[in-house]
């Protein structure tokens, strides 16, 4: 028996780990209350005669849960921005939005809408043209802050037509009793390799009417939408796009 080799499902990591000349960084500042934030910036270089007004991805990193957040950086998504960026020619934004416990709820999210602001009034000087595609999205806590942010927007004078990418609502703790019997994840993905039962209790230890984080610096109320955006009234918002881990404890909340 002749075995030939099996064609690869995606690209090797060779090709993943992009040539810096492929694309290029700027850092700006922009004022909050209260402080400033930062804003890296990823633009795909321009290749022949092609237009340098690209599409723009306002993205929000992921980090451990609470209504607002803390941990992480925006260093966490960083790489696999720089190959989006080169593979599907979006500029995009990665927001550095303050953490909690040094700045609690709203801070985190009220920076993140400020970023949102920010993206609309300097898109020409980014490289950027909202026309061509206006995407807001982040993973896991920042899916989250897009969420909300995306409910707020709807109601400012934005550009029309602004779809979420992978955005990832996260838990509202909120459900009600005749859901429980369908939150299996818990159980059946308690020994995930990357995040167990175990850790996800650790990091949201909560109860039906409040969520506390270990962290001790906020009080949240899990029927507030800034929280649960799931909560809120959802008409004329723009397109969704969810994606849900099959491993995850929490995957069956995402689902629901």
């Amino acid at each position: 028996m002749v075995l030939a080799p099996l064609t690869p499902l995606r690209p090797p990591l060779t090709r993943l780990c992009t040539l810096d000349s492929q694309y290029a960084v700027k850092d700006h500042i922009t004022q909050v209350q209260d402080g400033e934030i930062g804003i890296h910036a990823i633009s795909p270089a321009p290749v022949g005669t092609e237009n340098p007004g690209f599409p723009v991805l306002v993205w929000f990193h992921g980090g451990v849960r609470k209504s607002g957040w803390i941990s992480s950086s925006l260093e966490l998504d960083d790489f696999q921005l720089r190959i989006l960026s080169v593979e599907l020619r979006p500029t995009i934004l990665n927001v550095n939005y303050r953490l909690a416990p040094e700045h609690p709820f709203p801070a985190g999210l009220e920076d993140c809408y400020v970023a949102l602001k920010w993206t609309i009034l300097n898109g020409k000087d980014i490289g950027a043209t909202l026309a061509k595609g206006f995407i807001v999205g982040g993973k896991s806590a920042g899916g989250n802050l897009a969420a909300v942010v995306a409910h707020r927007a709807r109601t400012d004078p934005f550009p029309k037509n602004m779809p979420m990418s992978r955005t990832f609502t996260g838990s509202h703790q909120s459900h009600e009793d005749p859901y429980a019997n369908q939150l299996l994840s818990y159980e059946q993905n308690s020994n995930a390799w990357i995040l167990g039962k175990a850790a996800i209790l650790h990091i949201i230890p909560c109860n039906s009417t409040e969520l506390v984080m270990r962290a001790d610096s906020l009080r949240g109320n899990p029927h507030d939408p800034d929280l649960s955006p799931l909560l809120a009234d959802h008409k004329d918002l723009c397109p969704v796009y969810i994606k849900i881990c099959g491993l995850d404890p929490l995957r069956d909340e995402g689902l629901l």
